[in-house]
């Protein structure tokens, strides 16, 4: 009898701890509703811009445009919000796979 009070223990230890389980986020989810900042931009293979060959767009970019934030949308609109300005402007349509 207690083997089987166990057992039964045991299963219901076991469909809690699964049932409480939370889902993975997708890909969007995990893009959208936060403010991101870009840190960095690289081109591979590098453009030629004017008889030099550039790969690293971040360091082209103006300090003004390094310190923007990006806000995604799920329906995949992008708002660019100007810093210090605060002003937003939506910049693009974009297109997620999930």
């Amino acid at each position: 009898m207690k083997k089987k009070s166990w057992l039964l223990l045991g299963l219901i230890f076991v469909f809690i701890t699964l049932s409480c389980k939370k889902d993975d986020p997708t890909r969007v989810e995990l893009l959208t509703g936060k403010n991101w900042k870009l840190v960095g931009c690289t081109i591979d293979p590098a453009v030629n811009v004017g008889g030099t060959l550039i790969s690293d767009y971040y360091a082209q970019m103006s300090d003004c445009d390094k310190d923007d934030l990006y806000n995604y949308k799920e329906n995949g609109s992008m708002t660019r919000d100007l810093q210090p300005e605060a002003l937003k402007l939506p910049v693009c349509l974009i297109s997620f796979n999930s």
